[in-house]
């Protein structure tokens, strides 16, 4: 038998000429089952709902769930590199009072920069604790959440804190029909996906989360990109406040339980993987969907919301198990 030079180019294709030989693999499986499952509720729910497949409730459903959107994609690149941020809710309840208190003082500008700076800048603690002080991220991430939960009672004494100024309310403005709060978060889909495929950080953040050891030894920085990543995981959370706190004029210190395991859920639901250094927007965007879905679907018919957090609580651990079958069939 006539071996094959090892540096045959035609090599280069054999795993994807293999893939099609023996059928898709169980990744395929995952992205499709994600896909099939999102077009299911919707189909489902254009039957069973004749408000549901109506302009005004479908654009109600982005908006609701625009801000949750780009909690879920800042959080995602964070589990692209191999971590898992716990600190995203209270990042949010955070960065949402100290947006409504700046505002009710300096003004709705500044308000809107100090909401997103302090989302950003807790980020960047998390992302210090889990390289410089070399933490577990999940025990950093779960300490600091405490930290700042503390931090946005004590700003707001426990309490909801309103503005005044209509002008605060932006991300319910129009713009072709559409909410701002729609339009930034589309803005934020396109800019992880520049992030993540066009520059050097982010192809980085697939490569630390495949193999951390790997990448430093090719030379890449590693705590640099991590860190990065924690900085946007902080800033999607400091802009999504700013979203809801504009939409409501108000900030609630308590709201941070519901937003983070909506996030997390939506996070996990899509296919990005725990291991790491697996994982794309799109999947992000369609778990995003598929809760917003479900979300909408049982107010519509009027079923239990105890049933809705049950249903939610069953996706997620058909998505973590699906994970951990993906993670067993490549070892």
């Amino acid at each position: 038998m006539n071996d094959i030079p090892a540096d045959d180019p035609g090599l280069a294709h054999a795993p994807r000429l293999w893939g099609r030989l023996t059928g898709p693999s169980i990744g395929d499986i995952r992205n499709l089952g994600v896909l099939v499952t999102l077009a299911a509720l919707f189909v489902v729910l254009s039957l069973t709902s004749d408000a549901f497949l109506t302009e005004r409730n479908l654009l109600n459903i982005l908006e609701q769930w625009a801000p949750i959107g780009i909690l879920v994609l800042g959080g995602a690149v964070v589990i692209i590199t191999g971590g898992f941020d716990l600190s995203v809710g209270a990042m949010y309840a955070l960065a949402g009072v100290v947006s409504v208190v700046v505002a009710q003082h300096t003004g709705v500008a500044l308000g809107v920069l100090a909401g997103v700076a302090t989302g950003t800048a807790c980020g960047l603690v998390n992302g210090a604790l889990g390289t410089f002080a070399r933490m577990n991220v999940f025990v950093a991430t779960l300490g600091s959440s405490i930290v700042f939960a503390g931090l946005a009672t004590r700003i707001s004494d426990g309490s909801i804190q309103a503005v005044d100024d209509a002008g605060f309310g932006f991300a319910n403005d129009k713009f072709l029909s559409i909410a701002v709060s729609i339009w930034m978060f589309l803005a934020a889909i396109v800019a992880c996906s520049v992030y993540l495929r066009r520059t050097s950080y982010g192809r980085r953040t697939f490569a630390i989360g495949g193999n951390a050891e790997a990448a430093r030894l090719a030379g890449v920085r590693v705590f640099s990109v991590r860190i990065c990543a924690f900085a946007i995981a902080g800033l999607g959370a400091g802009l999504g406040a700013v979203i809801v706190a504009s939409q409501s004029l108000s900030a609630d210190p308590s709201s941070f339980t519901g937003v983070q395991f909506n996030a997390w859920t939506a996070m996990l639901i899509g296919g990005n993987s725990l291991a790491g250094g697996e994982g794309a927007v799109w999947r992000s965007v369609v778990g995003v969907l598929i809760l917003a879905l479900v979300n909408n679907g049982f107010n519509l018919l009027g079923v239990d919301p105890l049933w809705q957090q049950v249903l939610t609580g069953v996706i997620l651990l058909a998505a973590l198990g699906l994970d951990a079958l993906v993670r067993r069939k490549r070892s």
